[in-house]
């Protein structure tokens, strides 16, 4: 119904992130009240033929990319939204339970893997349940550890241009950093990048693991191959 910023798909379930859900009969009242119009469809498709919508979850601002591990969902929710912790245990009936205030436009997320090492400003409080990094514009990269339910901020990744993607494997962080081309980081020690050059701003990146390329949506250049 809305403008459709993303979609996901894991296996039986399209999670798509619009800018409209309040139509669908999923939302109440309060919820309007709290929340706002925007937000995440959830759809079964194991019909693909046959797609069937089970949940409509309203968002405080304006949801672009959103990151699925195990029972969890993160979110980013650009504008006033920033980075959303949701509880998927039942998919008929998502429950935000954690929300951090990010430092600027919160546009992509991604879980960081497993090997990933500790992350410095968590220290003391024990192994987080995951973590994630947050692409926040011309604030950089924003990387949080999940505690339980609770995300909080380990450090930040100060870009020189305006972060709107990441992707993460192994102990490698890649951003698209828009003009300033696509920032390769050792989350071991997240100081100096790696940094590739684009034709045109850097706006996308996905990662295959099967051959170690990385592809960067360019604005008006096409897409850039880079062996990573």
């Amino acid at each position: 119904e809305g403008f459709t910023r993303h979609g996901e798909l894991i296996g039986d379930r399209l999670y798509v992130l619009d800018g409209e859900v309040l139509d669908q009969g999923f939302v109440t009242n309060w919820q309007v009240a709290e929340l706002g119009s925007t937000g995440l469809r959830i759809f079964d498709v194991a019909d693909p033929a046959n797609p069937v919508l089970i949940c409509a979850m309203p968002t405080p601002g304006r949801p672009s990319d959103i990151a699925v591990s195990g029972d969890l969902a993160f979110i980013a929710d650009g504008g006033t939204g920033g980075l959303l912790v949701v509880d998927l245990a039942d998919p008929t009936s998502p429950v935000i339970t954690g929300i951090a205030e990010t430092r600027g436009l919160a546009s992509a997320v991604a879980v960081l893997p497993d090997n990933e090492p500790p992350s410095p400003g968590t220290a003391g409080r024990g192994l987080p349940s995951a973590r994630v990094a947050v692409a926040d514009g011309a604030d950089g990269v924003s990387v949080y550890g999940i505690f339980g339910t609770i995300p909080d901020q380990a450090f930040a990744i100060d870009t020189d241009g305006l972060a709107t993607d990441v992707v993460a494997w192994d102990t490698t962080l890649a951003v698209a950093d828009g003009w300033n081309g696509v920032l390769i980081y050792d989350l071991n020690n997240p100081i100096e990048p790696f940094h590739f050059s684009v034709a045109n701003s850097a706006v996308s990146l996905t990662h295959d693991a099967s051959n170690g390329l990385l592809y960067a949506a360019q604005a008006m250049g096409g897409v850039a191959v880079f062996d990573v």
